[in-house]
């Protein structure tokens, strides 16, 4: 029998859980999981690591993300992928997330609801598992750059450098990418106007699950207060800038295995009270 009282503590701890873990995946892995899109083969067992440095407001932060590819099966004609990221972060946090997803580009993972099954893991936590019939699509899984979409940007292929790391030294493709993004909020009757400037740069090798060998990131914010009275000067309110920089430490086209350990508790497909379904594409 649905006990209400139980379903809403599991479910205040299923969404704490998930709150925390996406908050360090989304901010450390996107940059990478954009690439997993693109590549044309998902080996299961295979594997990337990765250590990831943040720059932010002269702030450093240092952490390792690991990507794997652990499995595969066929569900009604369509082949399902596990795919596992874990971020360690320099405070010690562990956060984990298996997700099950059909190989499919990027367009089509943002036009549908691609992930068929989550698990989170937050350190030591009980592992929380969203079953398969809840078949949704999460936003924060798409790369960061895609939610603003730039107001000018240029791509340039700049040729094939070789790239030393920790896992050994690669023959990779150098694409840069470069441009700015505009974003506009109202504050009472002026507006506020952030503009960002970017520079991406992504070495690729087929050699390797993910296809990223290394990674920068600069971006520089500028946020201005443009006055309603045009006749009033523009009020610039501060300057920000950030920078990441990933690069492989070590890689393996076998043995991924999943670093989840527990028993989920599993959500399965309990009546949800309002709301709750904010950002999820039920099936009908």
């Amino acid at each position: 029998m649905f006990n209400k009282s139980n379903f809403y503590k599991i479910l205040s701890v299923f969404f704490i859980t998930v709150a925390l873990t996406l908050i360090h995946l989304t901010a450390n892995s996107q940059s990478l999981l954009r690439y997993l899109y693109e590549q044309q083969d998902w080996i299961p067992g295979s594997w990337a690591e990765y250590e990831v440095k943040n720059l932010h407001d002269g702030k450093e932060t240092v952490s390792r993300i690991k990507i794997s590819i652990l499995s595969s099966e066929k569900v009604d004609g369509t082949t399902l992928y596990d795919v596992e990221i874990v971020t360690r972060s320099d405070t010690g946090d562990v956060d984990k997330m298996k997700v099950k997803m059909p190989k499919k580009s990027r367009e089509e993972m943002k036009a549908s609801s691609s992930l068929r099954e989550l698990v989170v893991q937050h350190n030591d936590n009980q592992p929380v598992r969203l079953s398969l019939k809840m078949n949704f699509h999460m936003p924060q899984l798409d790369a960061l750059e895609e939610s603003r979409p730039p107001i000018e940007e240029t791509v340039s292929e700049l040729g094939t450098e070789n790239v030393e790391t920790k896992a050994g030294k690669f023959e990779c493709r150098h694409i840069q990418k470069k441009g700015k993004r505009r974003t506009e909020k109202p504050k009472k009757r002026d507006m506020v106007v952030q503009e960002t400037g970017y520079t991406d740069d992504v070495w690729l090798s087929d050699l390797v699950c993910l296809g990223v060998i290394k990674g920068n990131n600069y971006t520089e914010t500028t946020m201005t207060l443009v006055k309603n009275d045009p006749a009033e000067p523009l009020v610039e309110q501060g300057k920000k800038t950030s920078e990441s920089h990933y690069l492989l430490v070590d890689y393996g086209d076998s043995g991924a295995k999943s670093e989840i350990f527990g028993e989920p508790v599993d959500m399965g497909d309990p009546p949800s009270p309002p709301g709750i379904n904010q950002g999820m594409n039920k099936d009908q």
